[in-house]
């Protein structure tokens, strides 16, 4: 809103159109009056050249201001650059970090997998050292029941034998008196045919 106010400058009343308040403005004239007599009284100079002096001084002031608010924004947007491509680089990495996260559960889950498949191949395994036991007990007993059926029949068979030679004595010594009762016989008939003659 459009205020007219009245600002006194050096002893001089001015009426102006402005958009700030009463008070803002008669601050800014009393500086101003300040400044353009701090000037006059060093430098001996009239009010109009004081006032002249302040106002390059104040323009001055004012190019270097904005050109310092110029470097300060330029520095703001490579900031506001940096920061954006800070931003874009953190994006880029969380993606990176999502997949990674992805690829480390699907690791986890196959681990897991191969876990469950690696403890049943254990017990399975397990199960078949304790089944080579089994048989390995079973035909250590079967070998030590061979050993001993084979000691038996060489037994056997040396009883077996025993019996046989015992039955085949009395059959050879009776055979050798046959021959000696038939060769008594035939001796006894030779001589009775000799007295014959």
């Amino acid at each position: 809103m459009k205020n007219r106010v009245h600002v006194r400058i050096c002893n001089r009343v001015y009426s102006m159109i402005t958009d700030e308040s009463d008070m803002y403005t008669a601050q800014l004239s009393n500086e101003l009056s300040d400044r353009i007599e701090t000037v006059s009284k060093q430098s001996s100079l009239s009010l109009v050249d004081a006032a002249i002096l302040t106002a390059l001084e104040l323009l001055d002031n004012i190019k270097k201001n904005n050109y310092n608010t110029d470097s300060i924004r330029s520095q703001v947007n490579e900031y506001i650059k940096i920061a954006n491509e800070a931003k874009n680089q953190v994006e880029q990495l969380n993606v990176i970090i999502d997949q990674n996260d992805a690829v480390i559960q699907k690791l986890q889950q196959e681990n897991n997998q191969l876990s469950e498949q690696l403890s049943i191949a254990q017990s399975t395994l397990a199960n078949q050292q304790e089944d080579i036991k089994n048989i390995t007990e079973y035909a250590t007993a079967k070998e030590q029941e061979n050993v001993q059926l084979t000691e038996q029949i060489k037994q056997l068979q040396e009883y077996i034998q025993q019996i046989q030679n015992a039955e085949n004595q009395p059959i050879v010594s009776e055979t050798e008196n046959n021959k000696v009762e038939n060769t008594k016989t035939q001796t006894t008939s030779k001589t009775k045919n000799s007295r014959k003659k």
